[in-house]
């Protein structure tokens, strides 16, 4: 295979493009094989007749583009530290949760009295758990 040298730029850009299309590759590779089960949210398989095989196919050719692509243009692997992404999830639902207690949520009409305190030591558990990540 011939190597093509692309500019700084344009292999930026393409590799983020990669990067992306990878990302949501891997994705509906993982909805495919494991479905989601939360209890806030589930993912619900709307395809009975699902063919495995065909989904198994295309994923592995478009992973086998995207190989291609990336030694042809000498594009850059990304290394993403798990304790990075940790980190950030961690980040975020500390936010969200700080957000989410009696005194907070009072911009979306007077919180019930009667039920405050329960409510934010449910809330500040969930804090805690979140910590011990």
């Amino acid at each position: 295979m011939i190597k093509i040298v692309l500019s700084e730029n344009h292999r930026r850009s393409v590799s983020s493009s990669m990067h992306i299309i990878e990302k949501m590759l891997i994705e509906i590779e993982r909805t495919i094989s494991n479905p989601d089960s939360g209890y806030l949210s589930r993912t619900v398989n709307d395809l009975p007749g699902i063919d495995m095989a065909h989904y198994n196919l295309a994923i592995a050719g478009i992973r086998s583009e995207i190989k291609h692509i990336s030694e042809k243009y000498n594009l850059r692997t990304e290394e993403i530290k798990m304790s990075r992404i940790i980190n950030s999830r961690k980040s975020k639902m500390w936010e969200t949760v700080i957000d989410t207690t009696s005194r907070k949520l009072k911009g979306y009409k007077e919180f019930p009295k009667e039920i405050a305190a329960e409510f934010d030591a449910d809330i500040a558990k969930l804090k805690d758990l979140i910590d011990s990540l």
